[in-house]
């Protein structure tokens, strides 16, 4: 079957947002799940936040930019 190119673009926004989260994570060298703990999210909710990142609340949010905060990233 021949590939297509996607007819809806994900918002350059949810983009940079799972960017912004993968980008933590590669820097401090830690697994979905050791930030899921660090940050007091369940990993399952951690998880399914990153596959619609658009139910992504922001207090979850914050919590992920304050633990690389601490981390001096």
């Amino acid at each position: 079957m021949p590939r297509i190119k996607p007819i809806i673009k994900q918002d350059p926004r949810a983009t940079a947002v799972l960017e912004e989260v993968g980008g933590t994570m590669a820097a401090m060298h830690i697994t979905q799940n050791e930030l899921a703990r660090r940050t007091g999210i369940s990993p399952a909710t951690l998880s399914c936040r990153l596959k619609n990142i658009g139910d992504m609340r922001l207090s979850e949010l914050w919590a992920i930019q304050d633990v690389r905060k601490k981390s001096g990233i």
